[in-house]
C-alpha cells in the first residue's frame, strides 16, 4: 500500500501499525492474565515505547535498502535496452518493443512504416576528424532524428551509423522520412579539425500484411541500397 510513497511516510506508517499492534497484544496478555490497571498502563508504555525506539531505525534500514535496490534494477534495466553512446533503444529492445507494434497493428489494423537510416561516408568522417568527432556527429544527429518523429515512434541505433524507425499510424512515411533526412542535413557540427555537415540516406517501407518485422527489414534494406546507390542524401520508398 505504500511502495511508491516517500521513505518518512513509509516509516510513520510501519510505525504507527506496530504500536497500534504491539498495544493490542499487550491489552490481550494483560485481560488474559487477569492483571490490574497499573500492570496494564505499565504494559500499554512500553507497547508503546519498543516500537517507537526499534521500528523506526529497523523500517529504515529495510526500506532504503528495498529504494536502492529497486533504483538499482532500474537502471540495469534501462541500460540494457539503451545504446550507450546516443541513448536511444538499441538493437535487442527495438525488435521486442517492434514485434509488439506490429502485433497491434494486425490487431487493429494499424499502419506501420519503418525507416533504415544511414550516415553517408561516415569512415570518411572518422578517418577525416577523428572518431570521437564522428561519435559527436551519431550523438547530434540522433537529436534531430528524435525531432522529426513522435513519441509513439520508435528509434533504435541498428549498429554502427545505422539507425531503425518503427513508424505507427504511418499515413505518409515518405513525408517523415524526408523530414528526416532534411533536420540531419541541417546539421553542422563543430570540430577543433573543423564542421562537419552530414547527410543520411533513407529507405522506407510500408508494412504488408501477413510479413514478418525481419521481411519489412529486408525491403528497407532494399530502399535504403538504392537511395546509396543514387547519389546518397535522399530518400527511396520501396
Amino acid at each position: 500500500m505504500t511502495e511508491g510513497k516517500p521513505l518518512w511516510l513509509r516509516m510513520l506508517v510501519a510505525t504507527a501499525l506496530s504500536v497500534v499492534a504491539s498495544v493490542i497484544i499487550t491489552l490481550l496478555i494483560n485481560f488474559a492474565i487477569s492483571g490490574g490497571m497499573a500492570d496494564a498502563a505499565i504494559g500499554i508504555g512500553i507497547a508503546i515505547a519498543v516500537p517507537l525506539i526499534i521500528v523506526p531505525f529497523a523500517t529504515y534500514q529495510v526500506y532504503s535498502l528495498t529504494d536502492r535496490l529497486s533504483a538499482a534494477n532500474a537502471q540495469l534495466l534501462a541500460s540494457s535496452q539503451q545504446d550507450p553512446l546516443t541513448g536511444i533503444l538499441n538493437r535487442r529492445a527495438f525488435f521486442d518493443l517492434a514485434e509488439n507494434q506490429m502485433h497491434l497493428g494486425m490487431r487493429h489494423d494499424i499502419r506501420i512504416a519503418l525507416l533504415m537510416i544511414d550516415f553517408d561516408r561516415f569512415k570518411s568522417i572518422n578517418d577525416e576528424f577523428g572518431h570521437r568527432a564522428g561519435d559527436q556527429v551519431l550523438i547530434e544527429g540522433v537529436k534531430r532524428m528524435e525531432s522529426a518523429l513522435r513519441d509513439s515512434d520508435l528509434l533504435a541505433r541498428y549498429g554502427g551509423e545505422e539507425f531503425i524507425a518503427l513508424l505507427s499510424y504511418a499515413d505518409n512515411p515518405t513525408d517523415v522520412a524526408e523530414r528526416v533526412r532534411q533536420t540531419v542535413s541541417d546539421l553542422s557540427v563543430t570540430t577543433a579539425n573543423g564542421n562537419i555537415n552530414p547527410t543520411v540516406s533513407v529507405g522506407t517501407v510500408t508494412w504488408q500484411k501477413g510479413e514478418t518485422l525481419e521481411q519489412l527489414i529486408e525491403r528497407a534494406d532494399v530502399a535504403l541500397y538504392q537511395a546509396k546507390n543514387s547519389g546518397r542524401d535522399r530518400v527511396i520508398a520501396a
